[in-house]
């Protein structure tokens, strides 16, 4: 059995970590600076990881889309009665279009180590949805196993800008380019794929997730063929939640036995087991989606000099990267001129072939300017300390 899930949460993770790392190797290149390695913050693995309350809105230089319309959702009686078996296909796996929503997933895989022993990988995600005004999205994204503590990273994606956090790496922000943003789509409808067949009534008139919604039986023959990558159906049980008003997914609980095909942190030739909960649920109250550890690290509000043309903008602990299509002489012009006026004095001003290094000082505040030239294009960073 190959488990999906697993795939599934390593590309969510994976597509803010790796956009983020290209960046930081980009700005490396261009400083020519040696990097140094930072030990990520650990959490002990066996403190459940809780989702931090949604605190009021604040403001940030990103305009935050507010939050929709309340809909009906008090779990009070319904006109309807439930029926006792529905077509699986006419269930939404995610929430109505126009509804900001919130979902919140856990996962766990618990096999044997390949270097003997039990093993587990688990992970916990909570993202925030929302779609007018403005599409957006944010993660708190958190990863463990046997062998090493729980990491979290904070993600979010407003419009076209990516933010991403992890502690004692620091922030990094960047275009949602093709290949390097968060989707914004459902984990359900990623994972699961779809659901197909007849579902069997087990409870009518449930309370789950302050919303009033049906219980329903999941089993092997609900799952389409590529659902969670085709585990063995044989080994699956489950049960699904569908609200009331609006015909959705608000609650799913799996669990299944197969082999972990594709989890390298567990003998793949040893069975394991998974279990898999996830909720989702109309989200009414305002959110801040931009990650503490990002605010006010935009490239406008660091302030650094940057020429009219700069794009592909990004902030990391580095500094400032972008793009320029100026030469490379006229781009050491800009900042000779920008810091100069800045009342900055230059104090090395170093050119070799297509590299350059720039050097201000004003007061206690060192000014860095790096640059290397390719073809057309110039990538630089910009650094103050």
């Amino acid at each position: 059995m190959r488990f999906v899930l697993l795939l599934l949460l390593l590309s969510s993770l994976a597509c803010g970590l790796s956009a983020g790392e290209e960046e930081a190797t980009e700005v490396s290149e261009a400083s020519n600076i040696s990097e140094t390695q930072t030990e990520i913050t650990r959490v002990p693995t066996d403190v459940p990881v809780q989702e931090e309350p949604a605190p009021a809105a604040t403001a940030t230089s990103v305009a935050e889309p507010e939050p929709t319309a309340e809909p009906t959702l008090a779990a009070t009686a319904t006109s309807e009665p439930s029926a006792t078996i529905i077509d699986a296909g006419t269930v939404l796996l995610s929430l109505p279009e126009g509804l900001n929503y919130r979902q919140q997933m856990v996962a766990r895989i618990d096999g044997a180590a390949p270097a003997g022993g039990p093993g587990y990988v688990q992970w916990n995600i909570a993202s925030d949805f929302l779609t007018a005004p403005l599409q957006a999205q944010s993660a708190q994204i958190t990863f463990a196993d046997h062998e090493n503590e729980a990491t979290t990273t904070a993600m979010a994606q407003i419009g076209a800008q990516v933010f991403s956090f992890m502690p004692e790496v620091g922030c990094f922000i960047f275009p949602a380019d093709a290949g390097n943003g968060l989707d914004i789509n459902s984990m359900l409808d990623t994972g699961l794929g779809a659901i197909q067949g007849e579902l069997t009534l087990v409870e009518a008139g449930v309370e789950i997730n302050g919303l009033l919604a049906d219980h329903y039986a999941l089993t092997g023959a609900n799952l389409s063929d590529d659902s969670f990558n085709g585990m063995a159906r044989d080994s699956f049980a489950g049960d699904i939640y569908i609200a009331r008003d609006g015909n959705y997914v608000t609650h799913l609980h799996m669990e299944g036995l197969g082999l972990p095909e594709g989890t390298a942190q567990l003998d793949q030739s040893q069975p394991a087991s998974f279990v898999y909960d996830f909720d989702q649920f109309p989200l009414l109250e305002a959110v801040t989606l931009v990650p503490a550890g990002c605010e006010g690290q935009l490239p406008e509000d660091l302030g650094y000099p940057r020429p009219d043309d700069a794009y592909s903008q990004t902030t990391t602990p580095e500094g400032l990267f972008f793009y320029t299509n100026l030469s490379l002489a006229d781009l050491l012009d800009f900042y000779r001129d920008s810091y100069t006026a800045a009342g900055y004095t230059l104090t090395d001003d170093v050119v070799i072939g297509s590299l350059a290094q720039l050097v201000f000082a004003k007061d206690s505040v060192t000014a860095t300017v790096q640059a290397v030239a390719n073809g057309d294009t110039v990538s630089v960073t910009v650094h103050e300390e």
